[in-house]
């Protein structure tokens, strides 16, 4: 009995914040009226880099009007060896504009333009003749 125990204890933690990360929206969905003023800002966590990678993803988008907002993103890779193979950025940090031109009855909703610059720091392997081996190089990159 006890050989199901360990692999309940890998599922467990993961499948609980799922369930608790849609819980809260919809609970909070339920108490707004309709004659409630829109959100100015939105805050985003990435459950997926975190569960996944391990990666801490958060953005903030502040809505300027119906059709436009501004935010930034940051992320932060939780695994210092890099050895996941997902994504090698160490952090990165990007501002960005948003210009929503959906029709649809709610404010900035639907598809949108988004020019952004991005700061980023990764690592790279590099072949070297001298030695035929790959070196790790670190790249701080402007994009």
């Amino acid at each position: 009995m006890n050989t199901l125990l360990p692999p309940f204890r890998n599922v467990f933690l993961p499948l609980s914040l799922i369930v608790l990360s849609f819980y809260n929206p919809l609970s909070a969905q339920n108490l707004q009226n309709k004659d409630s003023l829109p959100s100015k800002y939105e805050i985003r966590l990435d459950i997926f880099q975190l569960i996944i990678l391990p990666g801490f993803d958060i953005s903030y988008e502040h809505f300027i009007d119906p059709v436009s907002s501004w935010g930034v993103t940051g992320f932060v890779n939780l695994d210092s060896n890099l050895s996941e193979g997902y994504r090698f950025d160490r952090f990165e940090f990007s501002p960005y504009y948003r210009l929503y031109f959906s029709q649809k009855e709610q404010n900035n909703s639907g598809f949108f333009v988004q020019p952004f610059i991005s700061w980023l720091s990764t690592a790279y392997d590099s072949y070297t003749n001298s030695t035929d081996s790959f070196v790790s190089k670190d790249f701080l990159g402007f994009a």
